[in-house]
């Protein structure tokens, strides 16, 4: 069984080709939402980083950040 904890407030917990379909979906709608932002970013947007970003964790030399469609990368700082 595949979970979901998105932030669609029903809870969802799918498994199977639901699951798949969901996240299809959520990759879709990402690809449209970059496709919309050309320009590179140069300053913070809040709706932006709401959108994209599912987490960020601050450790004591890097940042941790998980996106949405479940890419994760590191920054060192």
């Amino acid at each position: 069984m595949y979970g979901y904890g998105g932030n669609d407030g029903t809870g969802t917990v799918c498994s199977g080709p639901a699951f798949l379909r969901l996240q299809c979906n959520r990759e879709t709608d990402l690809e449209a939402f970059l496709d919309e932002h050309q320009e590179p970013v140069t300053d913070y947007d809040e709706g932006m980083v709401r959108r994209l970003i599912e987490r960020i964790a601050v450790y004591s030399d890097h940042l941790a950040f998980e996106f949405k469609s479940g890419l994760e990368t590191e920054v060192q700082m």
